[in-house]
């Protein structure tokens, strides 16, 4: 029992000294880059950028790139967590074969269940175009299947091709199979925005337009990341929206035998 209990000891010693490793070396950058202006820009991303901010961290991207940056943010997230685990097996970006072992769990509903990401929040929120414009507008310019612009701040946001308009998700009915009966949609906004009404219209309208139809619709909403990001991971069948993150999603989806519609 001694031995066990000595084990114990120094397994949560080790992660210990991990952690103050971590914020050590956090400190020390954050020192050098205020002296340093050269290095301003990651010095904000350092500052600004400690959210979980998962599918950025698995694409190393938005300041992920730097290596200490990766390793400091890996290792401050909780040993659970998906992203500390794939800092844990590897440092290169988008190992799909990783991260399918790291999310892979038994979803009883992949059969009858269809998974549907939709990316709002400060795309919306903070945009200058109404949410009937996003749902209605044909302008290829707009709507069209590219995402443009550059990162939304809170009192602006240019970016396009993120948020859907309604004849996507026409087109998507299309192909749903006739053995799915229900509809789960994962969405959420995870800091302020200006406007968050609109996520919450934009929700609602696609939400009803499938129950319109005849679907059985569950909103998972503002829910935790990770659990959200596992099950749509599992998904037999997954419709992604604009942005990376849904891309790694149908990327997973896809790599483990599922169907991107």
């Amino acid at each position: 029992m001694q031995h066990y209990r000595c084990h114990d000891d120094v397994f949560l010693n080790s992660v210990l000294m991990e952690k103050v490793t971590a914020i050590l070396l956090f400190l020390i950058i954050l020192i050098l880059f205020k002296r340093l202006q050269y290095f301003s820009w990651l010095y904000h991303v350092i500052i600004n950028g400690f959210g979980y901010r998962l599918g950025d961290f698995i694409k190393r991207t938005g300041g992920f790139e730097f290596t200490i940056y990766y390793i400091i943010f890996g290792m401050l997230q909780r040993s659970d967590s998906i992203v500390h685990k794939y800092y844990r097996k590897t440092f290169k970006p988008n190992d799909i074969e990783i991260l399918s072992n790291i999310v892979s769990v038994n979803n009883q509903e992949n059969n009858s269940t269809i998974s549907i990401h939709l990316r709002l929040g400060d795309v919306i929120d903070n945009h200058e175009r109404s949410v009937d414009d996003f749902l209605f507008n044909e302008s290829s310019s707009k709507n069209n299947n590219k995402t443009i612009g550059t990162r939304c701040d809170f009192n602006s946001c240019k970016s396009e091709g993120y948020v859907k308009p309604m004849r996507y998700y026409e087109e998507i009915l299309k192909k749903i199979p006739n053995s799915i009966t229900k509809i789960k949609v994962f969405s959420g906004s995870f800091k302020e925005t200006k406007n968050p009404h609109k996520s919450k219209d934009y929700l609602k309208k696609i939400s009803a337009f499938f129950k319109q139809n005849g679907y059985n619709v569950e909103i998972n909403w503002n829910k935790n990341a990770d659990d959200d990001f596992k099950q749509m991971c599992n998904s037999k069948y997954f419709v992604p929206s604009g942005g990376g993150f849904s891309t790694l999603i149908s990327d997973v989806v896809k790599y483990k035998g599922g169907r991107v519609l």
